[in-house]
């Protein structure tokens, strides 16, 4: 019987977007990462099916890797492996897919993949009523048991790269937030989670810092058919004080942001510190803004964001205004 994975990791994943166009996708090159296995060799397959559940298979490729080198290696005419690599714990596979209805994509596909005794899955919208991003870390999939990307796509519909923002009018569909906090101590464990509110528990993220770079970065949303919300990206020790940058998604289900989130950062050694904001755009959000209060000490900011309430720049000395940071 093969076993379900359940964390992802989470070096990039595809978006989408709520933008409507009447247009056509005819090929992707995709990557598939997941935790490397215990032992090789390894056989991998990775199935095509159209709709949003493996059912109607249109496409299968195979092969076997060694830890180094692709060997029996099958393709058809829609799906075909191109390489394999293992690095820092991670297996990383490329394939080719090809659109099955006449060298298109239909609105819903799902692909299936076997690695050794790991079953995992991803469904995702294949037609241009949304857009398509490539190389997004982001996960507004329903079964995230590993890293899917695009890294490329041939279509005559919009295509972004991952820094593409089409924000929706009035919704906040990411964040990209630093935290400083006074701790020098490493190496440490670093836990991030993400809630509504201030309790009710949306997604995490764990990783390991050296004081050079993170490792074993894993996210996971908040069961194992929802997204990665939560997503650590860097950390660097910079004087007396820990930068720590990460990702924070739409918790909702069509990947919007609640109307107040909670930051909360746990640091091996130092403690636990956290942000709560109004995460909706009945607010304006601030970015680069000279200081948000964590508790019990530290600073956060938000340095990037997709949202149609984004780019807010307050004047110096300026009051709260329009956004809320709330103290508990």
């Amino acid at each position: 019987m093969r076993r379900s994975l359940v964390y992802v990791f989470v070096a990039g994943i595809l978006m989408v977007s709520a933008a409507a166009m009447a247009a056509d996708l005819y090929s992707m090159d995709m990557e598939l990462c997941l935790p490397a296995p215990d032992s090789y060799p390894v056989s991998i397959q990775i199935d095509m099916h159209k709709g949003k559940e493996p059912a109607n298979l249109k496409g299968t490729t195979s092969a076997d890797f060694d830890g180094t080198v692709l060997s029996n290696i099958a393709c058809d005419a829609l799906m075909c492996i191109t390489g394999a690599t293992e690095s820092d714990g991670m297996l990383c596979i490329t394939y080719e897919s090809i659109g099955y209805k006449e060298g298109k994509y239909e609105a819903d596909t799902y692909f299936e993949a076997f690695v050794g005794d790991v079953q995992t899955g991803l469904h995702m919208h294949t037609s241009c009523s949304q857009d398509i991003f490539l190389d997004h870390p982001y996960g507004g999939l329903p079964f995230p048991s590993a890293n899917f990307l695009v890294r490329e796509a041939d279509g005559t519909c919009d295509i972004y790269d991952r820094q593409g923002c089409v924000p929706n009018p009035y919704k906040i569909q990411w964040l990209f937030v630093r935290f400083e906090v006074p701790c020098t101590t490493v190496p440490a464990d670093l836990h991030l989670t993400l809630f509504k509110d201030s309790s009710d528990y949306r997604g995490e993220s764990v990783a390991h810092f050296d004081g050079t770079e993170l490792s074993g970065v894993f996210s996971r949303g908040k069961d194992d058919k929802h997204p990665a919300t939560a997503i650590l990206h860097d950390a660097q020790i910079v004087g007396d004080e820990m930068f720590v940058w990460f990702y924070v998604y739409g918790h909702k289900g069509n990947g919007e942001m609640e109307s107040a989130s909670r930051f909360q950062l746990e640091v091996e050694g130092c403690g636990t510190f956290y942000m709560d904001i109004h995460t909706s755009c009945s607010q304006e959000i601030w970015l680069g803004l000279p200081g948000y209060e964590l508790m019990p000490e530290g600073y956060g900011e938000l340095e990037n964001a997709c949202a149609a309430c984004a780019n807010y720049v307050p004047v110096e000395d300026a009051t709260w205004g329009t956004i809320k940071a709330l103290y508990r």
